[in-house]
């Protein structure tokens, strides 16, 4: 019996849940311990190249900013960094059947109830309709895509979205009956926003092409040829395409203003597919700095941001403003989530004007963008002047420009720049005594003294005063020449020392010869007798 319980016991062992319940347990801890960004899909983001200030060190920290940030964004798991030109798509009617069939699916769920993702849908297939307006023939997709579009977002409640989509439709079909079926809700509120925008004054365009010649087409209906001008088109964005045949086409959405007639110039080519281009282009690069300049973040920046977003295909675009004020920088960053059109500004950072800080700095900076990606605040935005980098900028100009010392090179014709002091009084030398003391010869290979110039020399009364009787003048004082004549009497004769040398020598051998003929007497001479012995 032994065996036999031993092997049911085994077999219990084997049908027992427990491995499947610590299995599970395990299961649990490991999807708890992953972040749920990790297993979301990270956004798109594109970095623009910063814009600075202008001067020659935040261009040097600029770059070592963006080659930082870079490094630091590509190992990030919240973003997925878009770096690099832009992608190469199709020709415009490919973008139009996708975003015709963007457009179908999106009505689906909207259908279904899931209105977050169609918003997303019909948000995409408004701007393939834009990008292929050369192509559209049949306006109707348009005009489902925006009421539709309008629709959901009133139903999300994001009435600043639906007001926006709603008056988009107007302005293209003001007289339109659009075949859709929405809830009795967004066809009031279209109506309403319609009548508000047809009451306000209308604008118009004025279209040129290069040739000459080509049909115009404004939200689908054909109006005129080029050179031409339309007129009583309501405010807002409209659908221009001009074509030519054998020449080409081309189109872009168009903005009408009030009581104005806006210029539109287009060129007409062949349909050609879109060449990878620069991610931002010098002349954007330069509309960005002056915005900034001015501490605008405005409409007009968001235009600029939208365009590059759709270059770029991304939902989130990061754009940094660089400023060095006395070796101390300012970063300013902007956030702009294409889809919402809301900028958000991240903490500003301030730090020392060197490499090491810029580095520092920029992975600070990752850290900033994870965490606004990942929660972009709904109730918060920049509209207007922002003030902190107004401050800064205001900080900039009042620092006072470097005084530059100017010093002219003195020319030999002019003065000395400090005139010598007018000499004292000369103190004559008292008379010396009858007995000249011995002179000290000055040996022909002594090295040469050089006597200082007394023009060069200035004087005190201790130094006018008479020598001390051990000591011999060798030279009489002189009276210190006027300053107009100092370089005459300094190449004469009479200031060399070899002459008043020869003037010593000459006077101590005439005193010793006279000495000698002194001591000559007759008297003493006949004291001696001579003898000569042969």
């Amino acid at each position: 019996m032994l065996p036999t319980a031993l092997c049911s016991h085994n077999s219990t062992a084997q049908k027992s849940p427990v491995p499947s319940v610590v299995w599970t347990f395990i299961m649990a801890t490991v999807f708890q311990a992953i972040p749920l960004y990790a297993l979301a899909k990270a956004p798109r983001t594109f970095v623009i190249t910063t814009v600075t200030d202008g001067s020659q060190e935040s261009a040097q920290l600029s770059k070592r900013l963006d080659g930082s940030l870079r490094e630091y964004l590509k190992r990030s798991v919240r973003v997925d960094l878009v770096d690099g030109k832009a992608k190469r798509r199709g020709s415009a009617d490919a973008v139009l059947m996708e975003a015709e069939a963007t457009k179908v699916s999106a009505i689906d769920l909207f259908n279904e109830g899931k209105n977050e993702e169609a918003l997303e849908g019909f948000i995409a297939a408004i701007k393939g309709f834009q990008k292929s307006v050369a192509s559209i023939r049949d306006i109707k997709s348009v005009y489902q895509a925006l009421y539709y579009a309008g629709a959901v977002s009133l139903a999300l409640e994001y009435d600043g979205d639906a007001k926006d989509f709603f008056r988009q439709l107007a302005a293209i079909a003001p007289e339109g009956d659009f075949e859709v079926t929405v809830p009795e809700k967004a066809k009031k509120k279209y109506l309403k926003e319609r009548r508000k925008l047809l009451k306000k004054k209308r604008g118009g365009l004025t279209i040129e092409s290069t040739p000459p010649g080509g049909e115009v087409r404004i939200n689908g209906e054909v109006r005129c040829q080029t050179p031409c001008e339309v007129v009583d088109l309501p405010r807002g964005k409209h659908y221009l395409s001009v074509e030519k045949a054998g020449v080409g086409k081309t189109g872009r959405v168009v903005k009408v203003k009030t009581g104005r007639s806006s210029v539109i110039r287009l060129e007409l080519a062949p349909d050609k597919k879109v060449k990878p281009s620069a991610p931002v282009t010098d002349q954007m690069l330069a509309a960005l700095k002056l915005s900034l300049d001015k501490a605008q973040v405005d409409g007009q920046l968001k235009e600029m941001l939208d365009q590059i977003g759709d270059e770029q295909e991304v939902t989130y675009e990061v754009l940094n403003y660089l400023i060095v004020n006395r070796r101390k920088a300012h970063l300013f960053t902007f956030v702009y989530h294409v889809n919402e059109k809301r900028i958000i500004a991240t903490e500003a950072f301030k730090f020392k004007a060197n490499f090491s800080a810029t580095r520092i700095t920029a992975m600070k900076l990752v850290k900033a963008i994870e965490e606004l990606v990942q929660h972009f605040p709904d109730d918060a935005g920049i509209d207007g002047v922002y003030p902190p980098l107004a401050a800064a900028l205001d900080e900039v100009k009042s620092k006072p420009a470097p005084v530059v010392a100017v010093v002219k090179p003195p020319t030999s014709a002019s003065p000395p720049a400090t005139p010598p002091a007018t000499p004292p009084t000369q103190v004559q030398p008292k008379p010396e005594p009858k007995t000249q003391p011995k002179a000290t010869q000055v040996e022909p290979s002594q090295s040469k003294v050089t006597v200082p110039s007394p023009a060069l020399t200035q004087k005190t009364p201790a130094d006018l005063s008479a020598p001390p009787k051990d000591k011999v003048l060798t030279a009489p004082l002189l009276p210190p020449p006027s300053t107009s004549q100092a370089s005459e009497d300094d190449s004469s004769i009479i200031s060399s020392p070899w002459f008043w040398a020869g003037v010593s020598v000459a006077v101590v051998g005439g005193v010793t010869t006279g000495a000698l003929l002194l001591m000559d007497d007759s008297s003493d001479a006949q004291r001696y007798q001579s003898r000569v012995v042969w």
